[in-house]
C-alpha cells in the first residue's frame, strides 16, 4: 500500500511536470505566431489609377435603355471609385468625398457639371467600369482604386494646361490630392500605379496651330502630372483618337503626337480607338462610343497599363 502511494505521488509529479511543459510550449508557439504576424509584411498594395480626358472619357456607355452586360451591370465591391459630389437627385448614393464601389452612373451628363440632365443618362459610364474590373483581375492581391475627372469638349492647350490657368487641371489635381489624402488618413499607403488619358479631339478641331502644338503640350502635361503627384515613373497610357476629328491634316498631327509622345516621355504607350463602335445617331452622337465600345476601351486601357507596369518592374529589378 505504501509503495502504491509513493508510485501514485511520483506519477502525479510527472503529470504536473508534463502539463507545465505543455503550457510553456503553448505559450511559446502562441508568442511565435503573434510575432510572425507582427513581422510579416502586408501582401497587398494600394494601387491608384487615374483616368482623365474629355467626352469619350466621361462616357456614353449605358445610354438610354442600352443593356449593360454582366459583370459590369452590378457594383464592383472589390474596386473602389472616388465619388466627389452627388451627381443627381436619382443617384443619391453617389455622395461626396468618399470611396464607393465602382459602378455605372459616372458618365456623360452627370460628372461634368454635377447637374442632372435627364433619366437617359443616369446609367452612363466611361472606360472606368471595364478598366477597373480588368485591373482587379490583373492585380488580384492588391486593392484597386480609380480616380476619374473628365469634361467634355475640353482642350489641352488651355483647359488642361498644367500651369493652372485653365478650368480642368486645377480641379483634377485637387480631386486626386483629396482622394489620396483620404487613403493616407485611413493608414493606407497609396501608390499611383498609372494614368489613362483620353483627350485631343478639341485640339484637332480648334485649328492648325493647336494641332501642331499638341505634341509639345502633351509632353508638358505628362511631366507635370508625374511631378505634381510625386510619381516620376508613373505609367501613362494614351488613347489615340480616330480619324474623324478635325481636318485631315490636323487629325494627322494629333494622332502622330499621341503615337510619338510616349517614346519621348518614357514609361508610356498608346492604344488605338479606331475600331471601337459608336452610337448611330444623336443623342449621344456618332462621335461617342456606345456601350460595347466603352467596355472594350476600358479593357484595352487596363491591359496596356498592366503591360507597362510589368515592364517598369522588370527594369527596376535589373
Amino acid at each position: 500500500m505504501q509503495t502504491n502511494g509513493k508510485a501514485a505521488g511520483k506519477d502525479a509529479k510527472i503529470a504536473r511536470h508534463v502539463c507545465g511543459l505543455n503550457l510553456c510550449l503553448c505559450c511559446f508557439l502562441t508568442m511565435g505566431l503573434v510575432w510572425d504576424r507582427m513581422a510579416a509584411p502586408m501582401t497587398g498594395a494600394t494601387k491608384v489609377f487615374l483616368l482623365a480626358g474629355q467626352s469619350n472619357c466621361l462616357g456614353c456607355g449605358g445610354y438610354g435603355d442600352s443593356p449593360v452586360p454582366p459583370p459590369y451591370d452590378k457594383p464592383q465591391t472589390e474596386v473602389h471609385f472616388w465619388s466627389e459630389k452627388p451627381l443627381s437627385q436619382e443617384n443619391t448614393d453617389q455622395s461626396e468625398n468618399r470611396w464607393v464601389p465602382l459602378k455605372t452612373g459616372y458618365g456623360y451628363g452627370l460628372i461634368q457639371s454635377g447637374i442632372w440632365v435627364g433619366s437617359k443618362y443616369k446609367n452612363c459610364f466611361g472606360p472606368e467600369v471595364s478598366a477597373g474590373y480588368r485591373l482587379k483581375q490583373l492585380h488580384p492581391k492588391d486593392d484597386v482604386y480609380i480616380i476619374k475627372y473628365a469634361v467634355g469638349a475640353t482642350n489641352l492647350f488651355k483647359d488642361w494646361n498644367p500651369n493652372g490657368s485653365g478650368r480642368c487641371y486645377p480641379v483634377f489635381k485637387s480631386r486626386v490630392n483629396a482622394a489620396l489624402k483620404n487613403l493616407r488618413d485611413a493608414n493606407r499607403a497609396p501608390e499611383i500605379a498609372g494614368m489613362m488619358w483620353l483627350q485631343g479631339a478639341s485640339d484637332a478641331m480648334a485649328g492648325e496651330y493647336t494641332a501642331k502644338q499638341y505634341a509639345h503640350n502633351l509632353e508638358n502635361f505628362v511631366v507635370a502630372v508625374r511631378k505634381d503627384f510625386d510619381a516620376p515613373n508613373m505609367p501613362i497610357v494614351i488613347g489615340r483618337y480616330s480619324t474623324i476629328w478635325g481636318t485631315p491634316e490636323n487629325n494627322r498631327l494629333l494622332r502622330t503626337a499621341q503615337e510619338s509622345v510616349p517614346k519621348v516621355v518614357g514609361h508610356a504607350s498608346w492604344i488605338s480607338t479606331d475600331d471601337l463602335p459608336v452610337w448611330p445617331q444623336y443623342p449621344p452622337d456618332v462621335n461617342h462610343f456606345n456601350t460595347k465600345g466603352q467596355i472594350e476601351l476600358g479593357i484595352r486601357f487596363a491591359d496596356a497599363m498592366y503591360k507597362l507596369g510589368k515592364t517598369n518592374r522588370l527594369s527596376q529589378n535589373r
